[in-house]
């Protein structure tokens, strides 16, 4: 037993000082003291030069942004350079002389990775161990010194944190994008499916008219048919229409004017036999046959205006007012009490028709008066943005608010026959002409004290000037 532990004792000596030994040999190897070093292994003793500390390699690898190590075929670390300690955060003296497998996660990975690098050189990805700290992935690469010996090898141990990091950010943007790609894709394959939807329903519709266009240019042609058949019976039924009525009107005519004529005899032949009461009996067939004559000349005279077609032209008003003063006798001996404030302008409408609404506002200008009041007329003109106003202000009676629109219509009259004289159309040809003509008519009116009839025309061109 004492045997034993002497020679324990002497192991432990012994193992003391070669650690001695080899701290001072690394020592010396750090410091360039020394430029080799012998290493005995089962091929024999083998010599690796050192070079001195301010050598230009040694500089080179110190600078380094890499771990560099010199290994030994066993893992051995004879050299290793500033960054490599710092990457495993142990002293640099703690390093050399250590097995390079002791400071990887995996060291069954290191040895084999040793054992491959005799042939050539090798790169793995590793786990480097760090002192107080996670494990960093790094970059190992190994090179046999002398391919096919056992002289060593070079190590460069390459930080992959950076790479890691990026590699990781550009993961995580690969699948932002690949869901943003994906939620992209399922917005356009929806979209894609309501667009066919919509065309498969615009076709249905397009479909649809189709032959709603096809039905409705069947109507329309039906109607159309319709239109001209109608139009032809229409045309053919005025004509008899008109045809009748002119003959209905020379047959009526014609009594009419034997009554008045009649009439006319039996008080020049035989006025003294009837007595007072047989002369206003004769009176009253000689007047209403009168009337009746006007009405149905004023009839025709509607008639005419509502159908046929019109032709417009330049007209200028003044020549026209005046040559209706002059022509008609009732107007002309009221001449001296109708002012015309000259110049009237020139309008656009047919010259017959104008003639004819005019002579009924200027006649009923002169008829519509109180009894013993002399009429008074002023015609006057008030251009406007689009129509030329032509104004008949009149003393006459004057017209109710409620009957302004009233007059205009056939048969309307105010007053009876032996109050005032008419037809009751000559307002109803005038509203009528000017429409025709494509103008407006209207009135305004104070009872007692008189109206102003108006109508409204389209402007004729100006003339162009002579030079």
């Amino acid at each position: 037993m004492e045997e034993q532990v002497q020679v324990s004792d002497q192991n432990i000596d012994d193992l003391e000082r070669r650690l001695a030994d080899a701290e001072e040999t690394l020592r010396a190897i750090r410091s360039g003291e020394v430029d080799g070093l012998v290493v005995s292994t089962a091929a024999g003793e083998q010599v690796y030069t050192v070079e001195g500390a301010n050598a230009p390699y040694r500089f080179l690898v110190e600078e380094m942004t890499e771990g560099a190590l010199m290994l030994l075929e066993d893992g051995t670390i004879v050299y290793a350079n500033t960054r490599f300690a710092e990457l495993t955060g142990e002293p640099l003296e703690s390093v050399t002389g250590s097995f390079v497998q002791r400071f990887f996660s995996d060291l069954e990975k290191v040895t084999a990775s040793i054992k491959r690098a005799h042939t050539g050189g090798i790169r793995e990805e590793l786990q480097l161990k760090v002192k107080d700290g996670p494990p960093r992935a790094v970059q190992f690469s190994l090179f046999p010194l002398h391919p096919g010996k056992t002289e060593g090898f070079a190590a460069i141990v390459t930080d992959l944190t950076r790479q890691k990091v990026a590699e990781r950010e550009l993961r995580d943007s690969a699948e932002q994008l690949e869901t943003r790609v994906r939620n992209r894709t399922a917005e356009l394959t929806r979209a894609n499916e309501i667009l066919v939807a919509e065309m498969i329903e615009r076709k249905r519709i397009e479909a649809q008219l189709r032959q709603a266009e096809k039905l409705l240019s069947q109507k329309a042609l039906h109607l159309e048919k319709l239109v001209h058949e109608r139009t032809a019976s229409l045309a053919e039924m005025v004509g008899e229409l008109e045809a009748f009525s002119y003959s209905m009107v020379h047959d009526l005519r014609a009594p009419l004017r034997a009554m008045d004529g009649f009439a006319k005899l039996l008080d020049e032949e035989f006025g003294d036999n009837v007595g007072p009461r047989g002369k206003d009996y004769i009176r009253r067939i000689v007047g209403a046959a009168r009337r009746l004559d006007e009405l149905i000349q004023d009839a025709l005279n509607y008639t005419k205006i509502a159908g046929g077609n019109l032709r417009s032209e330049p007209v200028d008003t003044d020549t026209v007012v005046r040559e209706i003063i002059e022509s008609y006798p009732n107007l002309r001996a009221h001449r001296d009490n109708i002012r015309i404030e000259s110049p009237l302008p020139r309008v656009v409408a047919n010259p017959a028709l104008l003639t004819q609404c005019i002579a009924n506002l200027l006649d009923n200008g002169v008829k519509f008066v109180l009894p013993g009041k002399s009429p008074q007329i002023i015609i006057s003109a008030t251009p406007k943005r689009d129509c030329v106003r032509l104004n008949f202000l009149d003393n006459g009676i004057g017209i109710q608010p409620h009957a302004r629109d009233r007059i205009f219509q056939m048969f309307e009259r105010l007053h009876g026959p032996q109050q005032y004289e008419g037809t009751g159309i000559g307002l109803a040809i005038v509203r009528k002409g000017v429409q025709r003509m494509g103008g407006k008519t209207g009135v305004d009116s104070t009872v007692g004290e008189g109206s102003c009839f108006w109508i409204e025309l389209p402007p004729a061109p100006a003339s162009p000037k002579a030079c």
